[in-house]
């Protein structure tokens, strides 16, 4: 109640008197200080910085009567606000009446900023900071004039497209090859997909490109696809095989290679080769001389430990106090049964070919081991196979062939 005696402009103190608001006096503060109130578009502060002190008529500011004026709320002006201002001062193109801009000519807006073109852009173009803006396909001053859309977007030649009918004539594209669409911006497949797929627009591109169907591939569907895929870091398919890099193999090409080969052995996983049982090395090539010796080579064999002999140490001399049977025998059971031309309990005793008669007739009626041989003399049959090609001893018509001679008539050499 004690607020509304203060008119709705300053409060009541406990002694009961009005203080007043900035621009109001009077003991109920009905007397306002600025013009009209500042037309209720303006608040009545003082003109001085400072708070003012007192209540009433009394009000003074530094023991001096209060100086006050309005401050406009935005958009109005005047010492008592009453007069509208105009957006942005008209922006230099125009006069401000009454808050409303009149604007001058090829001007436009609220705030006339907005400039005109000279000129009517017609249907096909429109007016943009006082110039035409014209559609795509048309160009001139006022957009009458047609020509192809984007220039063809450099893929093509803009064509004219004969007069008829007193109508103007119009301009069409004609695409490069590799090019489609209205304005040539399309990228079509290439080589029609070679008649091996279709023709698919990529998702948020203007381009295309081939899907292939199954066994195709390429860019065009033009190469005959290897099925299954190849093994993209070994091989290249072409006409639908893979080609493998050197060192690998397979039907894809996956499967690493022994380069060199497993002479005797296999090529595992991995291109390493596991060899067979008595083989060693890289490539399977060095025999393990069955454990008796030091392999020297292909050609020279295997040097084995006495008292082993053979091509790969897998022999055992038994006659090693015989002196290996000097050579020019073969040892069995401890005996030497030497070959023809030779005698002796070592066969280091060579016989002359007048003898060779008489010690063949010799073991031929004990039935004994001896060698086949073409110059040997003998009144017996012989009932070996070939005569053991006279690279072996033999008993009872078998053949007992010489290290490195195998077969029922020792006739096959073993390589080395």
């Amino acid at each position: 109640m004690w607020a509304a005696l203060c008119s709705g402009h300053g409060i009541c103190t406990p002694t009961g008197e009005c203080q007043c608001e900035s621009g109001f006096i009077g003991k109920l503060c009905d007397e306002a200080l600025c013009p009209h109130a500042c037309s209720a578009h303006g608040k009545c502060t003082p003109a001085v910085p400072g708070e003012a002190s007192g209540a009433g008529g009394g009000m003074q500011y530094s023991q001096k009567p209060l100086s006050v004026a309005c401050d406009c709320t935005e958009g109005w002006t005047g010492l008592d606000c009453a007069t509208k201002v105009c957006p942005d001062g008209c922006s230099g193109h125009g006069s401000c009446v009454y808050g409303t801009c009149q604007c001058e000519a090829l001007w436009a807006g609220s705030a006339c900023s907005v400039k005109q073109c000279a000129i009517d852009c017609g249907s096909h173009g429109i007016c943009q900071a006082g110039e035409c803006l014209c559609l795509d396909g048309w160009t001139g001053a006022e957009c009458s004039v047609q020509q192809c859309p984007s220039g063809c977007s450099g893929n093509g030649v803009c064509r004219p497209v004969a007069a008829s009918n007193n109508v103007s004539a119009t301009f069409e594209c004609e695409c490069h090859a590799g090019w489609n669409g209205t304005a040539c911006a399309i990228k079509s497949c290439e080589n029609g997909c070679s008649g091996h797929g279709y023709c698919w627009k990529m998702e948020g591109e203007g381009n295309r490109e081939c899907v292939c169907d199954d066994g195709w591939g390429g860019d065009d569907c033009g190469e005959e696809a290897c099925v299954p895929a190849c093994a993209s870091d070994h091989a290249i398919c072409r006409g639908g095989v893979c080609l493998c890099e050197e060192g690998w193999g397979g039907l894809v090409c996956d499967e690493q290679l022994c380069l060199g080969g497993c002479d005797h052995g296999a090529c595992a996983v991995g291109g390493k080769c596991i060899c067979d049982s008595g083989w060693a090395g890289p490539h399977c090539t060095q025999s393990t001389c069955s454990g008796h010796g030091r392999w020297a080579g292909s050609t020279q064999g295997c040097d084995c430990k006495k008292p082993f002999f053979g091509v790969f140490c897998e022999q055992t001399q038994s006659c090693a106090s015989l002196g290996d049977c000097s050579g020019h025998g073969i040892c069995d059971n401890g005996q030497c049964f030497c070959q023809t031309g030779f005698t002796g309990l070592t066969c280091k005793v060579p016989i002359s070919s007048s003898n060779q008669a008489k010690k063949a007739k010799t073991k031929a009626s004990d039935n004994s081991f001896r060698f086949a041989s073409r110059d040997a003399v003998t009144t017996t049959t012989v009932d070996c196979k070939n005569d053991c090609s006279f690279a072996g001893l033999c008993r009872n018509g078998k053949c007992i062939c010489l290290a490195g001679r195998t077969g029922e008539a020792c006739e096959n050499r073993q390589t080395l």
